[in-house]
């Protein structure tokens, strides 16, 4: 799963080029917030989707930066990806299927 952990300096606030932050939370298809709204704020999101597509709400997980050991990112990530596809999908959404890169 890409990592959609922002380079933006902690308790900086949202980053400088913020069409690039959307573009790299939207490949990853989930947000971290690590410290980036307060120091000690850490928080990871996914979209939930209505039959539509439309962005109807996301599923967030969050928690003192500091009993977020690094090792565990992935993980809550992964939780909160599939949390939110299948709220998406009991709500009629089905998500196109990803084109792979080519080699």
């Amino acid at each position: 799963m890409p990592s959609a952990r922002s380079s933006t300096a902690p308790g900086s606030g949202l980053a400088g080029d913020f069409a690039v932050e959307l573009q790299r939370v939207l490949e990853a298809g989930y947000a971290v917030n690590d410290g980036l709204t307060t120091p000690e704020e850490f928080g990871v999101s996914a979209l939930v989707r209505d039959y539509k597509g439309a962005v109807v709400g996301c599923i967030t997980t969050s928690a003192p930066k500091s009993r977020i050991p690094e090792s565990i990112i992935g993980e809550l990530a992964a939780g909160v990806v599939a949390a939110a596809a299948a709220v998406s999908a009991r709500l009629g959404y089905s998500a196109p299927e990803r084109q792979e890169a080519a080699s």
